[in-house]
């Protein structure tokens, strides 16, 4: 009996639970059998040393009743009891590569020897039959098998998950084509983007410091951007004929900023010019400094308005953090594409005009230097009934909407506007890629990531990553990023 100590193991030598323990270097040549693979376990291994217990024949003295008997005296508890050697986990057998042996052993013990928790079957050049055993202390062991039963029950979790996945995917599509109403709607918001986007791109007016500026592409009342502090609206400013208005949002900022506001005596419209108005942008300018200690409306709305500046951001000198991920802007402001499906509620449904909204649609450069979107699902908190998976199944209903948007009779324009090509257009891609992540606070919920999900219909592939914030940092006005999706965006 010898001890064999297990360190810490390359990705490499991860591949099966046989190569883990018993393998050494090129000695096994096939696997014949092997009860389970490392591969589908995450807690790789949670001990530090086993005892390896072999015994070896050579192939002419060998007989399988001869095998079993020995094996079984191992593997019994007295023989535990009195050397101390731990738990029978792994039973592995090296059998010569064409034995007569293969079939049976591998027969017995994947029926009939019912105390080692994992058995491995391997046939090798050699003429001589080993067997190995390795134990692990009673205490070690059960932390393994509980971990690997976790691991088990995570993997059914994911097939059914992936179950509930297709079938919102599918549902989405069949919504999509029972109504085609949106087809004609959304080219009709393209080519107004078209139409107007040269012009609207030099504002009238400078971008007042402490507020951002939105857009949107259903608006129908002339130049208008909706004024957001720290994501939520404060005012509105149309820009008609030759003067510019503001239309300050008078209950909720008295609401939310109470007598200090109230004090600014606005009137419901004023000019942009005004000294009115120079004290509004003034007040605004002001609060961002404290924008912290201010309870706003939404605190999902707070959180996209920041990843919105954060990801803007253009080089690190900026302090950005992600490098290569820029937000798609629409006349240089920020905007929320509609969608004509409402997915909060965890089954999609079609609703026309009052659709939800992509949280965040960005454009990122990938590690292998290919730029390609990116649909981002945000939550301000995670717990168990808003966990990371759920969120990436309303992510990847609107990114089936928005790979059937690529796919119809105006996606070429879309992805044009998109990918930010201006008059350099460029045919849209024969396979799409996009990128599904959710945004949201560091936890410990269920998790739907790191799948690649084909839409053949559509000749596209969905990538589903996380992206999780420190809550902390968050707080004190920066971003920290974990999660799947970081190492995949270009450095």
């Amino acid at each position: 009996m010898k001890r064999q100590v297990i360190t810490q193991l390359t990705t490499a030598e991860r591949l099966t639970l046989l190569e883990q323990i018993f393998a050494q270097q090129g000695e096994c040549s096939c696997i014949e059998f092997a009860s389970c693979t490392l591969s589908d376990m995450a807690f790789m291994f949670d001990f530090a040393d086993a005892n390896l217990v072999k015994m070896k024949w050579s192939n002419d003295e060998c007989k399988l009743s001869e095998i079993m008997e020995r094996t079984k005296r191992i593997l019994s508890p007295e023989v535990e009891q009195r050397f101390g050697l731990g738990m029978p986990f792994f039973v592995h057998a090296v059998l010569p590569l064409k034995s007569r042996l293969v079939a049976d052993c591998t027969n017995w013990l994947q029926h009939n020897e019912p105390i080692a928790l994992e058995h491995f079957v391997t046939t090798s050049d050699t003429e001589d039959i080993t067997i190995r055993v390795t134990c692990i202390k009673n205490e070690i062991g059960d932390r393994i098998v509980d971990q690997i039963e976790k691991t088990k029950n995570e993997l059914q979790n994911v097939d059914t998950l992936m179950e509930s996945i297709n079938k919102i995917i599918n549902l989405v599509n069949k919504l999509l084509s029972n109504n085609p109403e949106w087809k004609s709607r959304y080219k009709n918001y393209i080519m107004k983007i078209e139409k107007t986007t040269t012009k609207r791109n030099r504002r009238p007016f400078h971008k007042p410091e402490g507020i951002s500026l939105y857009s949107s592409v259903s608006r129908r009342d002339g130049k208008a951007y909706d004024l957001r502090f720290d994501g939520q609206s404060v005012g509105e400013v149309v820009c008609g004929g030759k003067k510019v208005w503001l239309y300050p949002q008078e209950e909720n900022n008295k609401k939310h900023f109470k007598e200090e506001y109230t004090e600014l005596q606005m009137s419901k419209k004023v000019e942009w010019s005004s000294s009115e108005a120079s004290n509004f942008r003034r007040f605004f300018r002001n609060k961002s400094k404290e924008a912290n200690s201010i309870k706003l409306n939404s605190p999902e709305h707070r959180l996209e308005n920041r990843l919105l500046k954060e990801f803007a951001k253009k080089t690190r000198a900026e302090g950005k953090v992600l490098c290569n991920i820029q937000p798609v802007r629409l006349y240089n402001c920020f905007f929320q594409l509609p969608t004509p499906l409402k997915a909060s509620d965890h089954v999609p449904e079609y609703s026309r005009h009052n659709g939800g909204g992509i949280d965040i649609l960005a454009r990122v450069k990938s590690v292998d230097g290919n730029s390609r979107i990116c649909v981002m699902e945000l939550k301000d908190e995670n717990k168990k009934n808003e966990s990371q998976a759920e969120a990436m199944k309303q992510a990847i209903s609107y990114s089936v909407f928005i790979a059937t948007l690529l796919r119809s009779e105006s996606g070429s324009s879309w992805w044009d506007f998109i990918m930010n090509r201006g008059s350099k257009t460029k045919p849209i891609p024969e396979h799409l890629n996009i990128d599904v992540v959710t945004v949201m606070p560091e936890g410990s919920t269920e998790e739907f990531c790191e799948r690649e999900i084909d839409l053949q219909e559509l000749s596209c592939t969905l990538y589903c990553h996380t992206l999780y914030y420190n809550s902390k940092d968050y707080i004190n006005g920066k971003f920290t990023f974990t999660g799947t999706y970081p190492p995949h965006i270009r450095k």
